[in-house]
């Protein structure tokens, strides 16, 4: 399957990447260890972005008119969200 491929040559890329900014960072970061664990468990159960889902995100993120949630100063511009 061309997306397995795909899929496989992108996760081993990103190891590769990883590997290489842990051997240029000499810091023991706990925090950035757990966070690796974290996503190396989540892409291994599957997790992520389904078809179309990452696309649709982007195009609602970067609509003009789009205020997320969090900087939202009324009720009204609260529901639009």
């Amino acid at each position: 399957n061309g997306n397995a491929n795909k899929h496989n040559a992108l996760l081993d890329k990103m190891e590769a990447t990883r590997k290489q900014w842990m051997d240029e960072d000499d810091d023991d970061d706990e925090t950035d260890q757990f966070l690796q664990q974290a996503i190396d468990m989540a892409v291994q159960q599957g997790r992520g972005w389904a078809p179309g889902e990452k696309e649709e995100y982007m195009k609602r993120i970067l609509d003009d008119d789009f205020i997320p949630p969090m900087f939202c100063s009324s009720e009204e511009e609260l529901e639009r969200t």
